[in-house]
């Protein structure tokens, strides 16, 4: 991570990652359907994108059995299918909120 491009997108990550902490967070202070359904959006959403990242992070060893990046994609792709993907649950919030 010594170059400036590689660090803004690992600075990106990190951000996204703590705000999905952040909403998980609040959702088990409320637990209401608005709140766990923008839990859910912010944690799939954020996986999927830190797992996409991190294969162009290590290049094509990413997908290779060598590190386990390729397995969290394809598990943050298994658990949106499963537990709803990000757009299923705004939708879910933007119900709860009366839009």
């Amino acid at each position: 991570g010594s170059f400036q491009s590689v660090q803004h997108r690992m600075v990106d990550c990190f951000i996204q990652i703590e705000l999905a902490r952040s909403t998980v967070m609040a959702a088990l202070r409320q637990p209401t359907v608005k709140h766990i359904a923008l839990a859910k959006a912010s944690c799939s959403e954020t996986y999927v994108h830190v797992s996409y990242e991190a294969i162009q992070f290590h290049g094509g060893i990413g997908v290779t059995d060598e590190h386990d990046i390729g397995f969290h994609l394809k598990r943050a792709r298994v658990a949106a299918r499963t537990f709803g993907n990000a757009s299923y649950q705004r939708d879910r919030w933007a119900t709860a909120q009366g839009y």
